[in-house]
């Protein structure tokens, strides 16, 4: 008789838990990925962006968000100009988001998301002590641009871009010292 009680309580809560389909729906968008990563589920929400369609408020709610993650960046309109590699001249050649972006000036920002992928190499130096080094390759490479809508009081997605090989970080090579030459007297 208790069994039958305890299994009729814990059906009637199921039935009160368990919400209607847009409960389900609204309860899907708000779920927030910590951090956001490359794995099935990141990608899959980074597909689920849509330009001038996804607000900030929504892209935040799939934990694309520089607060909540270290592999968000946020870039200014000057970064952007350089990242895409902008030129008013080659204008016709650009995507409309970018364009709508560049257009709109500082009210135009963007995120990067790189998952960087980090290599250690070890090797004997001098002596034979261990010489540690790292660096950092990312997997891939997402671009977000979102402009602000100051009439509506909402920013919007503008443009997105996926890159699974990125181009490698840029090498820097220490120039040796000038030789030094010694004058006789």
């Amino acid at each position: 008789m208790i069994a039958l009680a305890a299994l009729a309580l814990g059906l009637s809560s199921c039935a009160m838990t368990g919400g209607s389909k847009k409960s389900e729906d609204t309860a899907v968008e708000k779920e927030v990925i910590q951090p956001w990563d490359l794995g099935g589920r990141g990608k899959g929400n980074f597909d689920r962006v849509i330009p001038f369609s996804t607000t900030l408020a929504q892209l935040h709610n799939l934990g694309i968000d520089p607060q909540l993650s270290n592999s968000v960046h946020r870039i200014d309109q000057a970064q952007i100009r350089a990242y895409f590699d902008y030129d008013p001249r080659t204008r016709s050649e650009q995507p409309d988001g970018i364009l709508t972006c560049v257009d709109a000036g500082d009210r135009c920002y963007g995120y990067i998301l790189q998952e960087p992928l980090v290599e250690r190499h070890v090797k004997k130096g001098l002596l034979r002590k261990k010489v540690e080094s790292e660096f950092h390759v990312p997997k891939y490479e997402a671009v977000i641009l979102i402009m602000r809508e100051p009439v509506l009081d909402e920013s919007v997605v503008t443009y997105t871009r996926w890159n699974d090989s990125p181009p490698p970080p840029p090498v820097s090579f220490q120039k040796p010292p000038p030789p030094v030459y010694f004058q006789g007297q």
